[in-house]
């Protein structure tokens, strides 16, 4: 995972969480166990094999992904049932708008 995601309390949207360089050494060390590396779309060129969720992916970003032979893996169910009312409070106020 290239970030926290919306439950980590400490990034935001377009946060730099780790270098290019590291997430290459990142998905080396993945191939090298026979695993793959999931990922947001801004790691791309840092040969991830799948963006999870995407949710804030544009037309361009999707058509460069799939140039680079990038899957998408959409989730969208976790944004439905995180703005339940089921769940209203799981979120702490400061990660709500990141849902």
């Amino acid at each position: 995972m290239a970030g926290g995601g919306v439950t980590s309390a400490t990034d935001r949207h377009g946060n730099t969480q780790f270098t290019p360089d590291e997430v290459r050494a990142g998905s080396e060390v993945a191939r090298c166990y026979g695993s793959l590396v999931t990922a947001l779309s801004r790691v791309v060129d840092n040969v991830v094999a799948d963006i999870g969720h995407g949710n804030l992916l544009d037309e361009g970003t999707a058509r460069y992904i799939v140039e680079r032979g990038v899957w998408l893996t959409p989730k969208l169910v976790t944004y439905d049932t995180m703005a339940s009312n089921n769940h209203a409070d799981f979120l702490p106020p400061d990660n709500q708008p990141k849902n």
